[in-house]
């Protein structure tokens, strides 16, 4: 009998400390509901990155994933100490980074509703209500289900930081996005409270740049050589000739400029029916361009940038 006790009061304990203090992991299923005839929800899911999402967070560390058909396609990754916030796409060959200190977005009122309960998955929840000015969302954060915000301190990326403390570290356990022709709900499908390992938050094995989010100066290029501008001109001249009459189109890479000014990872971010791209790719590979890395405290760094080309016939 003393045993079952000890052990009954094991567990009050040990679910006392982790709905203070949260720390597990939460599965997320994304649905769209159209609102009007003939809209295809498919279509308005393949927009997304993906159809589940998973959120695994403790002390200080999160990472948050989306999945289509059970692949990971894209994950962003915060570890407490380092000022940074990690996102890989497994299109790319390399992760970036940005600054976790710079604000990326706009700040938008919410109304927390503390008295609008809800049971989800559970638990119960209270209501924020948002409006972004062209969807207005519905998010419902589990009252027992907290995370020490103070670990996060400084996270301005997302108004991390501010929106935890507003929300006494409170998890959100349902979201629901009302646009103008559809609704999107994200549920949570499973709850595993657990003790998270530090290395669960481990960068996949791949090179790391700064994403040009991260810089204080951007990536710049030199006053271009006559020889330059010949070469960049003719490559312009010959592929704009593949396009209709009066039509202009402006094809764009993705590029790593690394610390000497040279350049690796060059990749168009979308093919066009033209093969416009190639030209682009040409003028990288072979007009000799002189790009001036990118600065971070005064110190040129190896980024990410995108490299406009406009071509027009």
């Amino acid at each position: 009998m003393r045993k079952i006790i000890i052990s009954l009061l094991l567990t009050v304990v040990y679910a006392t400390l982790f709905g203070q203090n949260f720390s597990g992991e939460i599965t997320r299923d994304i649905r769209i509901i159209p609102k009007v005839e003939g809209l295809d929800a498919d279509s308005i899911l393949a927009l997304e990155p993906g159809e589940r999402s998973t959120y695994l967070i403790t002390d200080g560390f999160y990472k948050s994933s989306y999945l289509r058909n059970g692949e990971i396609t894209y994950s962003y990754t915060y570890r407490k100490g380092e000022n940074k916030m990690y996102d890989y796409n497994a299109e790319q060959d390399y992760i970036t980074w940005r600054d976790s200190r710079i604000a990326n977005d706009t700040i938008h009122q919410d109304v927390i509703y503390k008295d609008s309960i809800k049971v989800v998955n559970g638990y119960e929840c209270f209501l924020v209500k948002t409006d972004r000015g062209d969807y207005v969302s519905y998010n419902y954060y589990a009252k027992d289900l907290r995370v020490k915000y103070d670990n996060f301190q400084g996270h301005a990326v997302g108004n991390w930081y501010n929106n935890l403390e507003a929300l006494d570290g409170a998890q959100l356990l349902l979201g629901i996005e009302e646009h103008k022709t559809y609704t999107k709900i994200v549920e949570t499908v499973e709850l595993d409270k657990r003790r998270v390992k530090k290395k669960e938050f481990n960068l996949p094995d791949k090179p790391v740049f700064a994403s040009y989010q991260a810089l204080d100066e951007l990536v710049n290029m030199n006053p271009p050589s006559q020889e330059v501008i010949q070469c960049y001109g003719s490559i312009i001249q010959s592929y704009s000739k593949k396009l209709p009459r009066g039509k202009g189109y402006t094809v764009y890479l993705s590029l790593v400029v690394k610390e000497d000014g040279t350049v690796d990872y060059v990749k168009p971010v979308e093919n066009d029916e033209w093969g416009l791209y190639e030209g682009a790719l040409s003028i990288i590979n072979t007009c000799n361009l002189s790009l001036i890395p990118g600065k971070k405290d005064g110190v040129p760094i190896a980024s990410e940038t995108y490299f406009p080309v406009k071509f027009q016939n």
